[in-house]
């Protein structure tokens, strides 16, 4: 975990109290639980004397003042920038803000009115017995606020907008010379409303935490930034809401729970599903989403907040994507799996769940669609799961979700492009490490393409394979580097999408890794440990064991993996399905793929218990195995043994 400025956080804390005080909150009823009049010096504890899990790093230059109680529309959040964006140049001309829209980063539970036995629940959907209707953005919107010039001579309204560049001062476009013709503005305040209706069935005295901040800048142009600083900072908003005292506090999930493979969704005629449900339904049409239930369903309890799967698109009729996403948000701008006309493709995806516990998925063309959860997040684990979230588009005239990153051009062969995470979007200042998925688009040559920690090596991995002129998908669990960024290495000229599904937090029970090879069948290629190197093409209808636990930084006693399976020069059409040994082989697959091809996708495992992975193949092709993360639960796995 990085080192957070506790300092200074505590500080931005005091500042809080003071600020907000103890009449923020209201008498409540005595079905109503409230949170204290004061904000935690510390909610959690890393077992190192040290109090660093209260909030992630907050720079100074942003303050986030609170204003009322979190439900029913009686709390503001004022967005103060404080610091002056334009002091690097004497006479700084075309200097502005941009304010984003407050982002909620986990709401906590105290347990007995103390900073132990912190839970996060999640989302802010997780704390009501109907979650509120449409996106999360609709429930936030912007008043009037304020900017003043470095001399304090000229105080103007400004329209708080929340996207980038769209802070304006004077009625003009303070980017402009003629609105500030002395000096920038230092300061620039935006009120935000929140109207949401009461909390239900909380757990316990509770806290939010929501992520405020934006963008300075001073630009050489009117449109393009000569410098320019992305702020945030973070507080505690007290939530009341009824209590459930039945609910109690519940154990802390594991970070991730392994189900035996089911299938929840194959749109064929002749399709079959686990339990009947979501088979059948004919192909999903061009520019059209399907719901599928997952809640309830594959060994998925009620409370889980997000699941993995495998998402196979079997024959479109014409080149395009799928986008899976939780049902209760807006389609966003990202891509899960790209296909062609007439291809079977298959990808992985770590996904956040509808309130009501549904995923949706939409398809740019028509396409049958297969869908298997391999396993699910428990309401209290370690991973979050948030809205899939694009952080880099490198191809010109397409954007990301915050601008960065956005119409760079290729990334050139061998010239690893270092890529911002920590802190955009949703993901905090303080992760660890995050899921994503990685697209290669239209690629000069035939290879490959790696993700990871900047600070490290590039690692003899890979995330995706490719031929000339491909659009290949895949996902992956990658470490961030001590500064938040994660690197993209291509052996080609390429373009390059990177899409955002989750973040970890360092935990005890849940680690990523720089990728390892664990088994090569290839002849003359290399592992990690020289083990399983050179072994030979795998046989149809052969099942090969891998060894897992304590090679490649997995642990002696890991319960699950997260692992990257490639496929290499097939004899024919056909699959290869990774199951834990000790388990039956399940109707799933893992990689699909074609004659001659070069297939890879990735997927989380649970280990037999001796440690190991077995991979079936149903025809005779060379296979990679490369592991990236690892988990230990604390009881048995929901795995049915053989």
């Amino acid at each position: 975990m990085r080192e957070i400025k506790t300092g200074r956080l505590l500080r931005l804390l005091l500042v809080l109290a003071t600020l907000a005080g103890a009449s923020i909150i209201s008498a409540p009823s005595s079905t109503v639980i409230q949170a204290a009049p004061i904000y935690p010096d510390c909610l959690g504890d890393d077992d190192d004397d040290t109090d660093v899990d209260c909030l992630p790093y907050s720079d100074t230059a942003v303050k986030p003042v609170i204003i009322g109680s979190f439900g029913q529309g009686n709390l503001t959040i004022r967005t103060s920038f404080t610091y002056n964006a334009c002091d690097w140049y004497i006479d700084t001309r075309n200097c502005y803000f941009s304010v984003d829209l407050p982002t909620f980063d986990g709401c906590f539970y105290i347990d007995k009115d103390e900073p132990k036995g912190v839970k996060s629940c999640g989302s802010y959907r997780d704390m009501y017995l109907t979650p509120p209707s449409g996106a999360r953005s609709d429930h936030f919107s912007y008043s009037s606020g304020t900017a003043t010039n470095v001399d304090g001579s000229l105080v103007t309204n400004l329209a708080c907008r929340g996207a980038y560049s769209t802070v304006y001062g004077e009625g003009g476009d303070s980017r402009t010379d003629w609105v500030w013709r002395t000096r920038g503005p230092n300061t620039a305040n935006c009120d935000i409303e929140v109207n949401l209706p009461v909390p239900d069935k909380l757990q316990g005295t509770t806290y939010l935490r929501v992520k405020v901040g934006g963008r300075l800048c001073a630009a050489n142009s009117l449109t393009n930034c000569s410098i320019s600083e992305r702020v945030t900072g973070y507080a505690w908003l007290p939530v009341f809401g009824t209590l459930d005292p039945a609910l109690g506090l519940e154990e802390e999930d594991p970070p991730i729970t392994p189900t035996e493979p089911e299938r929840v969704a194959d749109t064929r005629d002749d399709g079959e599903t686990s339990d009947g449900e979501a088979q059948g339904e004919g192909l999903v049409r061009a520019g059209t989403s399907r719901r599928i239930q997952v809640t309830g369903r594959a060994n998925v309890p009620d409370n889980a907040r997000g699941v993995i799967l495998n998402v196979v698109a079997v024959g479109p009729d014409r080149n395009g994507y799928l986008t899976l996403y939780p049902c209760d948000e807006d389609v966003p701008s990202t891509s899960s799996l790209n296909y062609q006309r007439g291809q079977v493709v298959a990808n992985s995806a770590i996904l956040q769940l509808a309130g009501d516990g549904a995923i949706c998925v939409f398809s740019s063309a028509d396409v049958h669609v297969v869908v298997d959860v391999t396993s699910y997040i428990g309401q209290n684990g370690t991973i979050t799961t948030i809205v899939p979230t694009r952080f880099v588009e490198t191809r010109e005239g397409y954007n990301t979700d915050d601008g960065m990153f956005a119409g760079i051009g290729e990334v050139a062969a061998g010239e690893p492009l270092e890529v911002e995470i920590a802190g955009r979007g949703d993901v905090p200042d303080d992760a660890d490490a995050v899921a994503v998925n990685l697209t290669i688009v239209r690629p000069e040559n035939q290879g490959y393409a790696t993700l990871y920690p900047c600070d490290g090596e590039s690692p003899n991995a890979s995330n995706v394979n490719f031929r000339p002129g491909d659009v290949r998908a895949n996902s992956a669990i990658v470490p961030l580097s001590d500064d938040g960024t994660l690197c993209v290495f291509s052996s080609s000229n390429t373009d390059v999408v990177l899409d955002v599904t989750a973040t970890i937090a360092d935990a005890e029970d849940f680690g990523a890794l720089n990728p390892a090879r664990l088994i090569e069948t290839r002849p003359g290629m290399s592992t990690i440990d020289s083990q399983q190197e050179g072994v030979g093409r795998l046989q149809a209808g052969s099942t090969t064991v891998v060894r897992v636990a304590g090679r490649g930084g997995v642990p002696a006693d890991a319960d699950l993996v997260a692992v990257n399976l490639t496929a290499v020069d097939p004899a024919g059409a056909g699959y290869l399905t990774a199951f834990p040994c000790d388990a039956g082989l399940g109707d799933t697959s893992s990689v699909n793929f074609g004659a001659r091809a070069t297939v890879a996708n990735s997927g989380i495992f649970a280990l037999s218990s001796d440690g190991t992975l077995c991979v079936y193949a149903h025809e005779a092709t060379h296979m990679v195995m490369d592991v990236s993360a690892y988990g230990i639960a604390d009881e048995a796995l929901n795995i049915e043994r053989n």
